[in-house]
């Protein structure tokens, strides 16, 4: 097989917004990798090189608040990463690839903020042991809600990406004290 029939691999701009202690930055990053997890997971321990950068206090951006062309971010400073409507993964078209997993609902907390979501786990798994076996530095959570630790705000995500370094806290959430759903709720996002 000569070089050019090799199969090749677009880079893609995954959209995302991540929140640290003191702000919230938004934009987007150039990797190979179709998932933000995915792309956060193979950054680990670098900074992230975002273009069309907007930072704010809020995790909305105002549309206010011009774009610069790029900014490094501390990959270590990030709490919570957010892909952006349209980063999510596609579905793995091979059946036979696809692990079983069942929802586990979990607490964390990281830096101002309060997070509860699933975490999806290999069937039969219990949530301590796929916490214990999983040392991962960040964790995928779906259906989630997010509480500032001070009461100012609460509001859901889809999928929230946690720094497991930073999150002071893991802990499973018992049936009974799960958050009800936002759908259901109407929660608003604020900060």
């Amino acid at each position: 097989m000569l070089p050019s029939d090799l199969p090749t691999t677009q880079a893609k701009g995954l959209r995302l917004r991540v929140a640290t202690n003191n702000r919230w930055i938004a934009g987007h990053v150039t990797t190979l990798h179709s998932r933000l997890i995915d792309a956060l997971m193979s950054m680990y321990g670098q900074d992230i090189d975002l273009k069309e950068v907007v930072v704010g206090q809020t995790p909305y951006p105002s549309a206010e608040v011009p774009a610069v062309a790029y900014a490094n971010v501390n990959l270590d400073a990030v709490l919570l990463a957010l892909p952006v409507e349209g980063a999510s993964s596609p579905t793995p078209s091979d059946p036979y690839a696809v692990l079983h997993k069942q929802p586990h609902r979990l607490r964390l907390g990281v830096g101002p903020y309060e997070v509860e979501g699933n975490i999806y786990l290999a069937e039969g798994s219990s949530l301590q042991e796929g916490l214990i076996a999983t040392r991962a530095p960040f964790v995928l959570l779906t259906d989630a809600v997010i509480t500032r630790a001070d009461g100012t705000g609460r509001w859901v995500e889809p999928v929230v990406i946690v720094s497991r370094q930073r999150a002071d806290y893991l802990m499973p959430v018992p049936a009974a004290a799960q958050a009800p759903s936002a759908r259901a709720v109407g929660v608003a996002a604020t900060t």
